[in-house]
This record gives structure tokens, C-alpha cells and sequence, in this order.
């Protein structure tokens, strides 16, 4: 990837049932029966593992080449406001993401100036 001058930037995967109460997440776990995995590959304590055990797999991998890393979903809040579904984001969520991994970009001198962007001013 170097000699095609790509810059890698890895993203962990949010989702939607983190920091909600328990009727909230009871609610999001009958809508998510309505897509096509959670319910047939996953129970929701299933799903929660599964996530964690992928994000933990996408941090090892950026410590391990040394690429950066974007710790979205330690970082983005969960429940309906900004999801749909598991991991599918509503106006809100898009807004919240595409914002956090901007800022975490621009605020890294090192990694905006490699992608060619202007450090953010705080």
C-alpha cells in the first residue's frame, strides 16, 4: 500500500446497544429479530461478543502493523437515536461518526498531513 501512496486507517464497528437501559435494549433487540443476522446467526449476548471479539481483533491488528487507529465504538453512543438495527446508523449516527473520525484525523498532525488535510484548530 505504500507504493501506491494509500494511507490505512482502521475503524472498530459501533453498535447500538451500548450505554442504553435495560427496557431500551430489550426494545432494540425485538427490532433487530426484523434483520437478516442477528437473529439467525446470533443470540444478542451472541452479537455483543461477536462485536467485541471483532474490535478487539481490528486494535491487535492496528498495534501489530502499527496503523492508525479510529476507536469508534468506545467513543459513539448507542441506542435509537443514533442506530437502527445493530450497527446501522440513523441522520444522527452518520453525523456523530463521520464527525469523530474527522476530528480524530485532523487532530493527529502526523496522520492529516500523510492524507494531505489541514490539523483542525481547537
Amino acid at each position: 500500500m505504500a507504493d501506491a501512496k494509500i494511507e490505512l486507517v482502521l475503524v472498530t464497528s459501533a453498535l447500538s446497544y451500548k450505554n442504553v437501559d435495560p427496557i431500551q435494549r430489550v426494545k432494540m433487540a425485538k427490532l433487530a429479530h426484523k434483520f437478516l443476522f442477528s437473529p439467525q446467526c446470533f443470540s444478542l449476548d451472541g452479537l455483543l461478543e461477536a462485536s467485541k471479539l471483532f474490535n478487539d481483533a481490528i486494535r491487535s491488528v492496528a498495534r501489530q502493523r502499527r496503523v492508525p487507529l479510529i476507536d469508534l465504538a468506545s467513543t459513539m453512543p448507542g441506542g435509537l437515536e443514533y442506530f437502527y438495527g445493530d450497527s446501522h446508523f440513523t441522520f444522527k449516527g452518520q453525523n456523530f461518526a463521520a464527525d469523530f473520525i474527522y476530528r480524530a484525523i485532523t487532530n493527529d498532525d502526523s496522520l492529516s498531513q500523510r492524507l494531505g488535510l489541514s490539523p483542525v484548530s481547537n
